[in-house]
């Protein structure tokens, strides 16, 4: 196989599922051996036409996700946090909307040391894909069936399961009765949040029980910094909070046990809070620098890249008079004759109506930004191509740019959809193909 970006060639297409909601396939391209960022970068220009196009030309939309760049993010924080310090990897809602399964195998096999999901619909996957790293379920679980691999990697102590105060861990303690084995646990404290948690005033009478009872094990500690993006003050104050409560009652609180307290704000806030372990997403996708606010202890932050790119393509070109309306309810009139563009993008694939008359998008081998004209639809929206060179139907149309500095990165347009990137990534429809690249694992790590 040729080397650079000619030696990338689609080794699998297989259905992925987003919750019970299977999307329409994924692309795995893999490169046979390891390629310098000069080729890297460059067969990202244009990889849907050079490695694939066939597949692609079927395909007027897709999902573009690096796991090279999650791999080398991964890196970059653990050079930050230090040998000492684990990573527990948080890949909710299918990893963010991004595929749980791919993510957490890229992840596993670099080191993280933990995985956390939210419940047990959402481990399922993982367990049943054979991932190597143990899980961490967030939600407060009352019962779980006797039998299953949720329950299989509970004996194996494989799965942790949260402890949200005294009355939870009772139904924990009846988990641990009906698997007929000895649970993993970490209590969750609630320092803030007012989310989910034992509060403080039952911490200490919490901890103890679990010291005494021979159905759980404790393993973990954690709480949840609310503000540690755009609050510094907040973020003290409960790191104060968690603290005390730690010192107050270490006497149950066994050498081995792992503390945790940093989310991907707060790791990039203070390396005070990086403890034992940090518990990140949003920075391994590389979107979590952006929305920090304010000062911050951390005199080196890492370089983090965004993992994803929303390609798309120009499906029809027309020119218009001045004066035209364009889309629903006629929300922009041209102020000259305009070139117009169509792009099989909308509401429904993810793309918020809010973006309508606000967002650009990106066109071309160049990349030229054009402005999106008009209301967002359920399945395309218009983009004005005027001010550019001449573009045919086919043309590549970036929606997302994996460029934080681009004018349609993901973060700005959060900002414009008066939202926040999570839920624009979570919200990225199961429609979307997911298509993955990475360097094959026999060819090692670039």
């Amino acid at each position: 196989m040729r080397e650079g970006p000619q030696s990338a060639s689609v080794v699998s297409v297989t259905e992925h599922r987003f919750g019970n909601t299977p999307t329409s396939c994924i692309l795995l391209l893999c490169y046979s051996r390891p390629v310098d960022q000069a080729t890297i970068k460059n067969a990202r220009a244009r990889p849907y036409w050079t490695h694939a196009e066939r597949f692609m030309a079927s395909i007027p939309s897709f999902l573009e996700i690096d796991l090279d760049t999650l791999v080398r993010n991964l890196r970059a924080v653990q050079g930050l946090i230090g040998p000492d310090c684990g990573v527990c990897a948080v890949i909710k809602a299918d990893g963010y909307g991004l595929g749980a399964v791919p993510i957490a195998k890229g992840l596993s096999r670099h080191g993280a040391s933990l995985l956390a999901v939210y419940n047990p619909q959402q481990a399922e996957p993982l367990l049943e894909a054979g991932v190597d790293s143990p899980l961490l379920l967030l939600m407060p679980v009352e019962d779980l069936p006797a039998q299953g691999c949720l329950a299989d990697a509970i004996r194996a102590g494989r799965v942790n399961l949260t402890v949200h105060g005294v009355a939870h861990l009772e139904q924990v303690i009846g988990i641990a009765a009906t698997l007929d084995c000895v649970v993993p646990v970490q209590v969750e404290v609630d320092t803030g949040m007012s989310r989910a948690g034992a509060d403080l005033d039952e911490f200490g009478d919490l901890v103890e029980r679990i010291a005494a009872d021979d159905h759980v094990r404790l393993v973990g500690v954690f709480s949840h910094p609310s503000s540690a993006d755009d609050d510094a003050d907040v973020t003290e104050q409960q790191w104060n909070r968690f603290t005390a409560a730690l010192d107050a009652h270490d006497k149950h609180i066994g050498p081995d046990v792992v503390i945790h307290f940093a989310n991907s704000p707060g790791m990039l806030r203070s390396e005070r809070y990086h403890q034992r372990m940090v518990r990140i997403g949003l920075s391994l996708l590389g979107h979590a620098q952006p929305d920090m606010v304010g000062p911050t202890e951390i005199a080196s932050p890492p370089e983090l890249r965004p993992i994803v790119r929303w390609m798309s393509q120009v499906v029809r070109v027309r020119d218009v008079p001045a004066g035209t309306a364009i889309g629903y309810n006629g929300r922009y009139v041209t102020q000259r004759a305009s070139t117009l563009g169509l792009v099989p993008v909308g509401y429904a694939d993810g793309y918020r109506r809010l973006l309508s008359n606000r967002a650009v998008v990106r066109v071309g081998d160049a990349l030229m930004p054009a402005p999106v004209r008009g209301s967002v639809s359920m399945d395309q929206i218009v983009i004005d191509l005027t001010d550019g060179p001449a573009m045919a139907v086919g043309t590549p149309v970036e929606v997302i740019s994996n460029d934080p500095t681009a004018p349609n990165a993901l973060h700005k347009l959060a900002a414009q959809a008066e939202t926040i990137s999570y839920e624009i990534l979570c919200g990225l429809s199961a429609r979307l193909p997911r298509v993955y690249r990475e360097v094959s694992p026999e060819a090692g790590s670039s």
